[in-house]
């Protein structure tokens, strides 16, 4: 295996754990208001350990994932680019209908914190989605050009 190859299969599953993670801390952040957790749970390092931190360990989960995406990953041709824009449409269509489904609980619920925290990791699921629609139709577009070519050149000889 060559470095690009080792780059990039590390880099697939930190990309997604990072997502994954930095969903997860957001949502906790948003749901610590509402848990029960006596007359600490507002004074400050409360706060600090149930929504700041928490905030801020999802905003290094978000930056490590774009990391992994955008440089450990990079740039895809071929069979891999279709195969990882179906996964992750797929991975991010169905964080993004939890995100939906728990904005849908939260609203039932008078929840408007958990429905605000609850926005920013729908906005990136649909950013992603669209970003990996885009891919798979260039993987696509990439497949048909080569199989034109190749059928091409199997004509003229």
């Amino acid at each position: 295996m060559t470095a690009k190859q080792i780059r990039r299969l590390t880099g697939y599953p930190v990309f997604y754990i990072g997502a994954s993670m930095f969903v997860y801390f957001l949502v906790t952040a948003g749901i610590y208001p509402y848990l029960d957790g006596g007359a600490d749970q507002f004074a400050l390092s409360g706060l600090l350990s149930g929504v700041y931190l928490k905030v801020l360990y999802a905003i290094l989960c978000l930056l490590i994932a774009a990391v992994a995406q955008f440089i450990l990953i990079g740039g895809t041709h071929g069979n891999e680019l279709r195969l990882s824009s179906i996964f992750s449409l797929a991975y991010f269509g169905v964080l993004g209908a939890s995100m939906v489904a728990l904005m849908i609980y939260a609203g039932v619920h008078s929840a408007p914190i958990i429905i605000l925290t609850a926005i920013t990791p729908l906005a990136l699921c649909v950013g992603e989605a669209a970003l990996y629609l885009i891919r798979l139709l260039r993987a696509n577009r990439e497949t048909k050009e080569e199989d034109k070519a190749s059928k091409a050149s199997s004509l003229k000889q």
